[in-house]
């Protein structure tokens, strides 16, 4: 059996999906006070104001989507409130303070696709 290692890849051999995410305690702060998204596809932040704007918030029409929130979901675009109460998923949060006192928040999401 050939062995192939890819150095920066997490993989699993399951249909399970798995996602983890690390960020400051101030980037996480501000996604709980509703000033960013979180972006699932890239594990990102991005200011509310600037995803309205691509997203164009004021002019919504939509025949496929109920909502904009909808379809922000949909693009993967997440707030804390939204993040936390997913029934699709578990999610999970956890911190950790290093040895020069910055917090790091570690969360994710994981279960079946």
């Amino acid at each position: 059996m050939k062995r192939q290692v890819r150095l920066g890849v997490f993989e699993t051999n399951s249909s399970m999906t798995h996602s983890l995410t690390m960020c400051t305690d101030s980037e996480y702060q501000k996604w709980v006070n509703g000033e960013v998204y979180w972006v699932t596809w890239d594990d990102s932040f991005k200011s509310v104001t600037e995803a309205d704007k691509e997203f164009d918030k004021d002019n919504f029409e939509s025949d496929y989507y109920d909502s904009y929130e909808e379809m922000r979901r949909s693009e993967g675009y997440y707030t804390y409130d939204e993040f936390c109460n997913d029934e699709e998923f578990y999610t999970y949060h956890n911190t950790y303070t290093t040895p020069s006192g910055e917090i790091v928040h570690a969360f994710g999401y994981y279960g079946h696709d």
